[in-house]
C-alpha cells in the first residue's frame, strides 16, 4: 500500500517496521538517505495536500455560508427597498391629498368669512335702519310731546291771565 502512494516499502529500507531504523539512519547507510528524503517529503507533502483539502473544504462551508447570509441580506435589504419605496409613494400621494385638503380648506374659509362678513353687514344695516327708525319714532314722540306741552303751556297761560287779570280786580277792590 505504502508503495501505491509513492513511498518505498519497508522493505526498501532494509526491514519491516519493528526492524528498527531505516538504512539512512544507520551508520554507513548514506545509500538510501536521499530515498528517506524522499518518502518523507512525499509523506509530508501528502500531509500538506490533505490538510490543504481540509482547509479548502472548510474555507468552502464557510464561503458557502457567508454566500447564503449575503444572499439572505441581499433579500432583506430588496425587501426594505420595495417597503421604502412604496412608504415613499405613500408619502408623496399623501402630500399631495394633505395639500390638495389645505387648498380646499382655504377656499372655504375664505368663503366662509366672505359669508360671514356679508352677514354682518346685513345685520349691521338692519340694526342701523331699526335704530334709525326708533330714534325717528321717538323723535315724532318727542315733537307730538312738544306740540300738547306748547298746547298746555298756552291754555294755562290764557287761563292764568284770566285768573290773574281777576285777581288784580279782587285785589283792588279790597284795598
Amino acid at each position: 500500500a505504502a508503495a501505491a502512494h509513492g513511498r518505498p516499502s519497508e522493505a526498501a529500507h532494509g526491514g519491516d517496521a519493528d526492524s528498527g531504523p531505516p538504512e539512512a539512519a544507520r551508520p554507513g547507510g548514506t545509500v538510501n538517505s536521499s530515498s528517506a528524503v524522499a518518502a518523507e517529503s512525499h509523506r509530508v507533502a501528502q500531509e500538506f495536500a490533505e490538510d490543504m483539502r481540509t482547509l479548502q473544504r472548510r474555507l468552502g462551508e464557510e464561503l458557502e455560508g457567508h454566500r447564503q447570509e449575503a444572499s439572505l441580506m441581499a433579500h432583506a435589504l430588496e425587501r426594505l427597498e420595495v417597503r421604502l419605496a412604496t412608504w415613499r409613494s405613500e408619502l408623496s400621494r399623501s402630500v399631495v391629498e394633505v395639500e390638495g385638503q389645505q387648498e380646499q380648506l382655504r377656499e372655504e374659509f375664505d368663503n366662509l368669512r366672505g359669508r360671514i362678513g356679508r352677514e354682518v353687514r346685513e345685520q349691521a344695516l338692519l340694526l342701523l335702519r331699526r335704530e334709525r327708525s326708533a330714534v325717528a319714532e321717538l323723535d315724532e314722540q318727542l315733537w307730538k310731546m312738544d306740540q300738547r306741552l306748547g298746547q298746555r303751556i298756552d291754555a294755562l297761560a290764557v287761563e292764568s291771565g284770566t285768573s290773574a287779570g281777576a285777581g288784580t280786580a279782587k285785589q283792588r277792590a279790597s284795598a
